[in-house]
């Protein structure tokens, strides 16, 4: 089996143990544009969840701002939250899923 393949590999499944951190390693200490392909691609791929979580909490934030300044019965925080936390379970569920999924084909698939 290639190192290069595994370096690839380790990149997405660094999901498991510390995400982005892998893959930005991988990214700078690897000279083959395929692993740093791929090490980008992980490092997206977990950074989004991330960044789907900080706008979250701001829309949080000012939802329930509005429902204390307007005096509201806070209906529309309620469904603002439950959305967000929906949404983001299942953004990050999927995001570790794929990455899982694509560290074993890059181990395994003839051409990666």
């Amino acid at each position: 089996m290639n190192e290069n393949r595994i370096l690839a590999a380790i990149g997405y499944f660094g999901i498991i143990f510390v995400p982005v951190l892998f893959p930005l390693i991988i990214f700078f200490v690897s000279m083959d544009e395929k692993v740093k392909k791929h090490a980008k691609t992980a490092m997206i791929t977990q950074i989004v969840p991330f960044l789907f979580w900080v706008i979250a909490v701001i829309f949080i934030f000012v939802s329930g701002l509005g429902t204390l300044i307007a005096g509201d019965t806070g209906e529309a925080f309620g469904f603002i939250f439950l959305t967000a936390i929906g949404l983001g379970l299942l953004i990050n569920l999927s995001l570790y899923v794929y990455n899982i999924i694509k560290g074993v084909l890059v181990i395994f698939q003839k051409e990666w």
